[in-house]
């Protein structure tokens, strides 16, 4: 596996690719050091908090992605998709969808950066004019919440509703 930046470089004009832990690894439970349960309980409270927020924004979640430590990964190999999608099916997805399936020694930290730039994502599209619905904008907001919370139960932190 060839290893990838921790950090892209913001100058480039190409899309931002969002690196999601291949699907069949995603953990059941993890047990965290104490450190980084600690930085991640705190992350997802504050993901919380602005998400809650009358009118959540981007800029938030951008210095909160700012602050939190990037994972290191490298790109998975897909040789077997575990599904009835071919390797090249995968690829072709991932390309089309902008992510990039990776193995990680913190999936915990891959798993809540991603949440977060797709958060990220949401409002900016929101706040630069984008027309959603108010009640699709609640509903989507609602998900990401409830995300949150389903990756602290795996972490085994207890998040506030």
């Amino acid at each position: 596996m060839e290893p990838m930046p921790e950090e892209r470089d913001k100058t480039t004009e190409e899309p931002q690719v969002l690196d999601l832990v291949a699907p069949w690894n995603l953990p059941l439970a993890l047990d965290l050091g104490d450190r980084e349960r600690e930085t991640i309980a705190a992350t997802l409270t504050e993901l919380n908090a602005e998400l809650a927020s009358e009118q959540p924004r981007s800029q938030a979640l951008e210095k909160l992605i700012e602050r939190f430590p990037t994972p290191t990964v490298q790109r998975h190999s897909i040789t077997d998709t575990k599904s009835n999608l071919t390797s090249e099916d995968v690829e072709s997805y991932d390309r089309y969808f902008e992510v990039r399936h990776v193995d990680t020694e913190s999936p915990a930290r891959s798993i809540v950066r991603s949440l977060l730039m797709t958060c990220h994502s949401f409002l900016s599209l929101r706040e630069t004019g984008f027309s959603f619905d108010s009640e699709q904008v609640a509903l989507q907001t609602t998900g990401f919440r409830e995300h949150a919370r389903l990756i602290a139960r795996i972490c085994g932190i207890a998040l506030e509703r």
